[in-house]
């Protein structure tokens, strides 16, 4: 059997610029071109008279939709879209591919051609994309609007944390979670947003319920192709706590600063008022002093006064002794005396008597 490259333009044209390959009906690999063989590997003789399940995953080749998948190709229904393959190396390689029949003059299906195109990178980026996209949608609400802020979808997040259900406030205007001031002070919000403008920080909105709930968020323009908006999409987080526990946080600091001042005031207060007691001290002592040289110079006055006390005390003592001596003496003297009054009466002197 020939080629189905052997000969033609159409097929030598494939064979040169296309990753394509050809199957029986069953799957049989019979002919790749070097793209194709290139883009999962293998070399031809590597691959030729290999079913097809060689580039898919076990659990794959055992599930029915791979057995339906070659029947509805035998029955001459073709297949395309994304699809999971191993290369040589046993990596995973996304191809996007057409799976075409091709059929007798009879309209019996006598091969199948595939055309394939390496998307690897292109899909794997995708779905980092979509699973940062996800964890997003998992852990925050998001809400999508129109250009000019109608609302166009919420995921339930956004329903449950701001209880709103979707099909009432599909179609209804943003300005239903915000306070009046807000539009009166930033009247230009969608209209920068709807010229690409990218817009973060917190927001203050209301809840179904009228009470103000405070979010972190982003307000995302996405454009087409042709950079035009087409919706914005928001991400917000309820930060509601946080700044009531911000604001808390800032009454108990500005407490503490009132205290301190306060403390800072009695402690200045209290410094005047110990200066003046340690000068009231300082003239306490002088005055102790002037007090003790006061008490030393009567100490030395008193010494005097001792001092001569003793001596008159001395003096006393020796004229009380003359003076004992001489009433001694005159006592004495006085008996003598006597004696010679009597003496002389009895014979008195002619001297006297004349």
């Amino acid at each position: 059997m020939l080629s189905p490259f052997a000969s033609g333009d159409l097929r030598s044209a494939l064979h040169e610029h296309t990753a394509c390959i050809y199957f029986s009906p069953e799957g049989i690999i019979r002919d790749a071109s070097p793209l194709f063989l290139e883009t999962v590997g293998y070399t031809l003789e590597q691959v030729k008279g290999q079913h097809h399940r060689l580039f898919c995953f076990i659990e794959e080749t055992r599930s029915s939709e791979y057995s339906n998948f070659w029947q509805a190709l035998a029955a001459g229904e073709s297949q395309k879209g994304h699809f999971r393959r191993l290369n040589a190396h046993g990596e995973e390689v996304w191809l996007e591919a057409t799976y075409v029949p091709i059929k007798n003059r009879r309209g019996k299906v006598i091969q199948v051609f595939k055309v394939a195109s390496d998307v690897t990178e292109k899909h794997q980026k995708a779905s980092r994309e979509r699973a940062i996209l996800q964890a997003l949608k998992n852990s925050m609400t998001v809400i999508e609007f129109t250009p000019d802020g109608h609302i166009l979808n919420a995921n339930k997040n956004f329903e449950q944390a701001r209880g709103y259900p979707l099909h009432k406030i599909r179609g209804e205007h943003h300005r239903m979670f915000c306070a009046t001031e807000l539009y009166q002070q930033q009247p230009n919000f969608w209209k920068q947003l709807a010229n690409g403008e990218f817009k973060q920080g917190k927001f203050m909105r209301l809840n179904a319920q009228g009470r103000v709930v405070w979010l972190e968020a982003t307000y995302n323009p996405i454009v087409d192709n042709e950079g035009k908006v087409v919706k914005v999409v928001k991400f917000a987080t309820d930060i509601t706590r946080a700044i009531a526990a911000s604001e808390a946080a800032k009454a108990t600091v500005s407490s503490a600063r009132t205290s301190s001042n306060q403390t800072e005031r009695i402690a200045q207060e209290g410094l005047e008022h110990l200066h003046k007691v340690i000068s009231h001290f300082q003239h306490a002592s002088d005055t102790l002093g002037n007090a003790q040289e006061l008490i030393s110079a009567l100490n030395n006055q008193a010494e005097q006064i001792n001092k001569t006390a003793n001596t008159i005390a001395q003096i006393a003592s020796q004229t009380n002794l003359l003076s004992l001596n001489a009433a001694v003496e005159a006592a004495r003297a006085g008996e003598h005396g006597a004696r010679l009054c009597r003496s002389g009466q009895r014979s008195t002197p002619a001297s006297t008597r004349l």
